[in-house]
């Protein structure tokens, strides 16, 4: 019938469109679908790079080789672990945060979160990630990280603890190596965090001249090609390795970070990605803050940030493949979409809705060792559970999504020949238009119509 041909070429046009090589996505949006974050706890950077040379690492060496990296990497001023963890961990100062040692309770807290409120776990990458259906994962040797990220927020969760060189040593060669390789092959996360502590440690010790050092960072190494390993054997090719320090070390042999000069507050930040949807050897040159760690991982695997988050994406890391879609645009349409696409990513990219977690009982018992946690939670009267609500996106979004196929299915109705529309959706896209011709179609036909009537009166 009439009707299903009509049908069958509304689909056939919406497969043209949505195949078309004449498109734009907002820069880096979606660029990944699996992330694995190692995180390096107490850092100095440039003997990382140094030693992964002399040493002849090799994977270190090809990670510095084929990634977006930078050794200038500000931490937050407060030189201490959990503090600076909360403020990649929740992309804010710690001003916004409020957790200013190693010791911070929750419920004890003096400053309160910005938009979160009292008695409520910040909003931290795993929740938002967990609110997108994804699957996360912590690893990690540190029993802070349990009063930074309540138990809900995390699909599986592995500790073990560690406090001398050598039990770091083999403790993060178990996490990483061993359980991470297992929980990854058959779970397939989205958003892994695992946590390395041996290089603290060897340097608190040792130094970081020393041979424990260079031991904790030859094994650094290998444990980047476990994981880069583990992957394949996930079946995994697209994916985005990140290593992050939380803060670095004093200049003076880096047997301590409590100085506030500028090798303490100086850590690495590396993008790297096998499939090379990054830019490669490539040193970031704009100034970067560990708060921006979370925004730009999340908006690499789609997702937005919420208003809570104030760190920027790192858009400098994604530059090749801004310049490859500008080259496209500009060679492939006669009309100006470049800049319309450019304006609709600015939009895209402001934080426009609000992680809501509402609630405390489940999380004040939710961090630490199990027990009776009566007492904290008595302070933060509160709902049974959390209340996750995304926001939605609303009518704007809403219209640019459904208004073209009301134009496709109305233009092909009335036989106008309307040949392309403007897609755009939720997950954020747009692809050439080329309606001019059906709505030039549209408007003759009305005046044409209007132009009978009057000869008939």
């Amino acid at each position: 019938t009439s009707e299903d041909w009509l049908m069958l070429l509304c689909f056939v046009v919406f497969l043209l469109l949505a195949t078309s090589e004449v498109f734009c996505l907002p820069l880096g949006f979606e660029s990944t679908r699996h992330t694995v974050v190692v995180g390096l706890e107490g850092l100095h950077a440039a003997s990382l790079k140094e030693i992964s040379h002399s040493q002849n690492l090799t994977t270190l060496k090809t990670m510095f080789d084929k990634s977006s990296y930078s050794l200038d990497c500000r931490s937050e001023p407060i030189l201490s672990s959990a503090p600076n963890w909360a403020s990649i961990l929740f992309s804010t100062p710690i001003s916004f945060h409020g957790i200013n040692s190693n010791t911070w309770e929750l419920n004890t807290a003096s400053v309160v979160p910005s938009l979160d409120g009292p008695c409520v776990f910040p909003t931290n990458v795993f929740a938002v990630a967990r609110a997108y259906e994804m699957k996360t994962s912590l690893f990690y040797s540190s029993d802070f990280f349990d009063k930074l990220v309540a138990k809900s927020d995390i699909d599986v969760k592995e500790f073990s603890d560690c406090n001398t060189c050598n039990s770091c040593l083999r403790v993060d060669q178990e996490l990483i190596s061993q359980k991470f390789t297992t929980e990854m092959v058959s779970s397939k996360f989205d958003l892994s965090f695992l946590h390395v502590s041996s290089l603290a440690y060897c340097a608190k010790e040792h130094g970081i001249d020393s041979p424990e050092y260079r031991t904790s960072v030859m094994l650094l190494d290998s444990m980047l090609f476990s994981i880069n390993e583990t992957m394949k054997d996930a079946g995994i090719d697209d994916y985005t390795l990140v290593l992050a320090g939380n803060h670095g070390r004093d200049s003076d042999g880096g047997f301590s970070h409590r100085s506030f000069e500028l090798s303490t507050i100086q850590t690495l930040l590396m993008f790297y990605s096998p499939t090379s949807s990054l830019r490669q050897n490539f040193v970031i040159p704009s100034p970067l803050a560990t708060i921006d760690i979370v925004p730009t991982i999340l908006w690499s695997l789609g997702i937005p940030s919420p208003q809570q988050f104030r760190g920027r994406i790192i858009w400098d890391i994604f530059l090749e493949r801004e310049e490859k879609e500008t080259k496209s645009l500009e060679e492939n349409t006669d009309l100006n979409m470049y800049q319309f696409c450019q304006s609709v990513i600015t939009n895209a990219t402001k934080n426009t809705w609000i992680f809501n977690r509402t609630g405390a009982t489940e999380s004040i018992s939710g961090y630490g060792d199990d027990g009776d946690n009566s007492e904290n939670i008595a302070q933060c009267s509160a709902p049974e559970k959390p209340d996750r609500k995304v926001a939605e996106l609303g009518w704007d979004i809403f219209s640019k999504t459904v208004t073209p196929f009301l134009f496709l299915v109305v233009g092909y109705a009335l036989g106008l020949g309307v040949k392309t529309v403007t897609i755009f959706n939720a997950r954020g896209g747009c692809t050439d238009s080329r309606m001019i011709e059906g709505l030039a179609q549209v408007e003759a036909s009305s005046t044409s119509s209007e132009s009978e009537e009057t000869i008939a009166l």
